[in-house]
């Protein structure tokens, strides 16, 4: 919290979406409060919004997007009114928030939400990897970096989507292992997906939750939260100062299908596709 104070008392502007009142929301400059699940509906009505007013940079979007037309086909039929009745999101909020998005002095959170829509865009469509998408430039730039080849680079690979559709099939992944991941509920076509997240070979999950992805693994790995961690000085960020769990880990815990430690392999006859030393 004291980045953001600082930020504010440098004339800093946040903008922070969420359905809870958190802290960092109480010290914001707007508080958009969408109703949970309608997170798309909002990224889109900005980016209308965006566009209606003239906020979007043409350059950057030639010069660092792809199949941005469609983009703009796709938002049209998300205008303001629309927006709130979806989300909840007033509209007076919605334009301030488009206002200050397409403002910013850097450009730099405009330039996010544009991003995120384009990639908004490309879950529609269930193709992260266009043909197309990234050019000579880039690849040049990266492989600078990296001081190699640049057709040494691999080329696009299959995307989430496309991974997950062939879970459990010839050429896909028969093993998987979530960590703190929904995809039963977070990805697309989560119906289907859960079909494939049936035929794998083993479904292993980590989490300090019984989600629907967990309840439908062979094994299930409680984890504990941040609170009751306890982290060393940096804890994967140089800033970040070593700390002591708050709390300590609360045991196994218990749901309706028992102890959250004990996974369900007979669901469904999973055991019977497991090897033998994982029965």
């Amino acid at each position: 919290m004291q980045w953001f104070a600082e930020g504010r008392s440098r004339s800093a502007t946040h903008i922070v979406i969420d359905p809870r009142r958190s802290p960092t929301a109480r010290g914001a400059e707007l508080h958009l409060q969408p109703v949970p699940g309608t997170d798309l509906a909002l990224a889109n009505g900005l980016l209308y919004l965006a566009i209606r007013h003239e906020l979007i940079d043409p350059t950057y979007i030639a010069d660092r997007t792809c199949g941005f037309e469609e983009v703009r086909r796709v938002v049209r039929s998300y205008w303001p009114d629309r927006v709130e009745r979806i989300t909840g999101v007033p509209v007076a909020q919605l334009d301030e928030a488009a206002r200050l998005l397409g403002e910013a002095p850097t450009g730099h959170d405009a330039h996010r939400t544009r991003r995120r829509a384009a990639q908004q865009r490309h879950r529609h469509h269930a193709r992260l990897h266009q043909p197309g998408i990234g050019s000579r430039s880039a690849r040049a730039h990266v492989a600078a970096v990296w001081g190699v080849d640049p057709d040494s680079l691999p080329g696009p690979g299959p995307s989430a989507y496309e991974m997950l559709d062939r879970l459990g099939t010839d050429g896909g992944v028969r093993t998987l292992l979530v960590f703190a991941s929904n995809v039963a509920v977070s990805a697309l076509h989560a119906t289907h997906i859960t079909q494939r997240l049936d035929g794998l070979d083993l479904l292993a999950v980590s989490d300090f939750v019984l989600s629907e992805t967990a309840a439908l693994a062979d094994v299930v790995l409680p984890r504990t939260q941040w609170a009751e961690e306890a982290v060393g000085g940096g804890g994967g960020h140089a800033d970040e100062p070593g700390r002591s769990g708050a709390v300590a880990p609360q045991g196994t815990g218990s749901t309706a299908r028992g102890p959250l430690r004990s996974a369900d392999p007979l669901r469904s006859g999973r055991a019977a596709r497991l090897p033998n030393h994982l029965r």
